[in-house]
């Protein structure tokens, strides 16, 4: 069933928070659940740009907003240089990741900025969005985002204009959940929404939470919106209470990414960590590619578990196409995203057996 699962996601668009293609996606993913889902929603002042540019010499670059980033009203022209300097406009190529969770350099910087604009150059063939942590405020100058490949010129040039021109509608995104009578004692937590279609970025998870809610592996299972957006529908999740499990599983970004199998596993108990690198391993899970217990913040929706105290468990992996419309299906591999259920199974059965104290943050 994953395979033709993955197959489907593939189809369903480009799910960023508050779209159309988000609430496609949520209806599909409550469906393809079964009867025990729900879709719980919650509204979005989302970000519609109306005019993101960038023109260097003349020709302009297609660019869009950073949406924790203020609008300009008009466009911004003045001498470019490296971000940071005291030029008008600064610029820097950036990885996609750079903005995952607040507090970042990137963000520091931006904060500590007095360029009229700045200008991130992000991805490689396409633009890949840098996440928005403090979404819905927005601090620092405006910032447009260009694709990777225009590093160069902007490199070369020396003026520049650019516009970051966005408006923002009344939307709703929906986190869809589901609680199952005689489970084991986790909730499994994965998030759904992202810039583009990104199917291994966010398929690979979404795969495993719906093989795992039809194997019964867990009694809790919660997938939500506005992952792009400062982990929103975790957030209002965690407001209305999450269900009071012995450990949540955080099913991250890039789950059996084709192009890379590198994984990272983090747990508030290090030797649950390495539980599940060894479970994997003996699915048959390239073990030199699993670093359990990595040195670095916890990251993604596992941030906000941990920070709250919950025991937790988390895998996030690598993806050569992060945030880029390049990750589609083929990016993704099936086998590894069943392999990875099989091991995720096996240990929520092992903690579920374990004495609760064990598992306390």
């Amino acid at each position: 069933m994953i395979a033709a699962w993955m197959a489907q996601y593939d189809t369903l668009g480009e799910p960023r928070c508050g779209s159309a293609d988000d609430a496609h996606a949520a209806a599909w993913l409550r469906d393809a659940a079964g009867a025990d889902a729900t879709l719980h929603a919650w509204p979005v002042r989302r970000i519609v740009a109306r005019n993101c540019w960038v023109e260097l010499d003349g020709a302009r670059i297609a660019a869009e907003p950073l949406f924790d980033a203020p609008p300009l009203s008009g466009p911004v022209a003045g001498a470019l240089g490296a971000f940071g300097t005291d030029c008008s406009v600064g610029w820097e190529k950036v990885h996609p990741g750079g903005a995952s969770l607040p507090g970042q350099s990137i963000a520091q910087r931006r904060a500590a900025s007095t360029h009229a604009a700045i200008i991130f150059a992000t991805g490689d063939a396409g633009i890949a969005p840098l996440n928005a942590p403090h979404f819905p405020d927005v601090f620092g100058p405006p910032v447009v985002q260009v694709a990777g490949d225009a590093a160069p010129r902007l490199e070369a040039a020396q003026r520049v204009r650019l516009l970051s021109d966005y408006v923002r509608e009344d939307a709703q995104s929906a986190n869809v959940e589901a609680t199952l009578k005689d489970a084991p004692d986790a909730l499994v937590l994965t998030p759904r929404t992202s810039w583009f279609t990104c199917t291994a970025e966010r398929g690979g998870g979404i795969g495993i939470w719906l093989d795992l809610l039809h194997r019964r592996a867990a009694a809790h299972f919660l997938a939500t919106g506005g992952h792009e957006l400062g982990h929103l529908g975790l957030k209002q999740a965690m407001a209305r209470g999450l269900p009071k499990a012995r450990l949540v599983l955080h099913l991250g970004a890039n789950l059996g990414c084709a192009g890379d199998a590198r994984l990272m596993i983090r747990s508030h108990d290090p030797g649950l960590a390495e539980a599940l690198a060894t479970a994997l391993a003996d699915a048959g899970y390239p073990r030199d590619a699993i670093t359990a217990n990595p040195p670095g913040p916890v990251g993604g929706e596992a941030h906000e578990i941990a920070h709250a105290g919950l025991p937790f468990l988390s895998m996030i992996g690598a993806n050569p196409h992060f945030h880029d419309r390049a990750d589609r299906l083929a990016n993704l591999d099936v086998a590894r995203v069943a392999l990875m259920s099989e091991a995720a199974a096996k240990v929520i059965s092992g903690t579920d057996a374990a004495p609760r104290e064990r598992h306390r943050a």
